[in-house]
């Protein structure tokens, strides 16, 4: 199924309904469905299928799918109370087999960033072509990827951990030093290829946020784009989005906001540090005038503009995220500012925010 959705929206639906004759339980076919519904005929379609769902042998984790994928029914039909009554239990249920492990992400960036420091300097051209983004997750990273990747001399790299893993070798102490290879090089040997039909790269694993400072000191040409949105549209996508273990605290709205400001504060002292590495791209005004914003970054990355970089949905390349719907998707604004519609649920988080003092809400 992965395979057609990476083909053709259209025929990974019809996959999908196919699952869906074979097995009318096959919550996860549903909630893929529930994520790209086109009509209200559609989205009545699909309810009358989750109704239809025996939930008395269902495990926990299918039940949580059979309620994201009914809260993304409300929400086409702006039920938005039956929307976050549904995004409450399907979250709630989520953390009950998969713990917050909010701790366990905040321990790990004092630790890389502390050890960060310690990589050793690379030479002036190293990482040159290497674009990274960061930011939190369902920040925007999948649409801005696609806009860059319609660039056929720019290759996605998706959410590769090749930056991680090099970073970890090269903090080992092997007996002869003289073999510890730099992050540079560390980091194309675990990408384990080098395109020699593409200039540029672009890794899109978020967590890279971590290692800014490792990348500007052993890849001073190296590009980092900080793709940011509004914080409590970026919450209320993270409920919505039911998001792979890893991403634990994505399913409970305060520990997603603990998440946002912890960055938010790590990313601005990056900026103080190293703004001439960073470029900031706010996603909001990126969809609602991608024409007056794109220009700005492709110049900023040293590219030539083309109007392609406006329409990603056009582009053939193969796409391998869980994202992939939405990387399907023209450039829009439609979920920007629609956490207005589900305030009572993002009540925990937006406190939190607006506590910290870094946020700026409107009230």
């Amino acid at each position: 199924l992965l395979q057609a959705c990476k083909r053709n929206i259209q025929e990974s639906k019809r996959l999908f309904h196919k699952a869906l004759n074979l097995n009318q339980n096959n919550t996860a076919a549903l909630f893929e469905l529930s994520k790209n519904m086109q009509s209200i005929a559609e989205s009545q379609e699909l309810a009358k299928k989750i109704d239809e769902v025996n939930r008395s042998h269902l495990k926990k984790k299918d039940e949580a799918m059979l309620d994201f994928a009914a809260a993304n029914i409300y929400h086409k039909f702006k039920d938005f109370a039956k929307s976050s009554q549904k995004l409450t239990q399907a979250n709630q249920l989520k953390l009950s087999y998969q713990k917050s492990d909010i701790n366990y992400h905040l321990d790990l960036t004092h630790k890389i960033t502390a050890k960060a420091r310690q990589v050793a300097k690379g030479k002036p051209t190293d990482g040159t072509g290497r674009i990274f983004i960061i930011g939190a997750p369902r920040c925007g990273s999948t649409l801005l990827e696609s806009v860059l990747a319609s660039n056929s001399n720019i290759h996605d790299l998706g959410e590769s951990k090749a930056l991680s893993q090099a970073f970890y070798q090269t903090q080992e102490q092997p007996a002869d030093k003289e073999s510890i290879p730099s992050l540079s090089d560390a980091y194309t040997e675990k990408l384990g290829f080098q395109p020699s039909h593409c200039t540029h790269t672009v890794d899109k694993n978020l967590y890279n946020f971590r290692f800014v400072e490792a990348i500007t000191r052993a890849m001073p040409s190296a590009k980092i784009i900080h793709c940011h949105r509004h914080p409590l549209d970026n919450i209320l996508s993270m409920l919505r989005s039911n998001l792979q273990a890893g991403n634990n605290y994505t399913a409970n709205p305060l520990d997603a906001a603990k998440f946002l400001i912890h960055q938010e504060k790590i990313i601005r002292s990056f900026k103080r540090d190293h703004e001439a590495h960073i470029f900031t791209l706010d996603y909001d005004k990126f969809t609602n005038q991608p024409e007056k914003e794109l220009p700005q970054l492709i110049n900023w990355l040293g590219l030539e503009w083309n109007n392609l970089y406006l329409h990603p949905e056009t582009t053939s390349r193969l796409i391998d995220t869980a994202s992939v719907i939405q990387a399907r998707q023209p450039i829009n604004n439609k979920s920007v500012g629609g956490w207005k519609n589900y305030m009572q649920l993002l009540n925990p988080a937006e406190n939190a925010l607006r506590e910290s003092g870094i946020f700026e809400l409107q009230s």
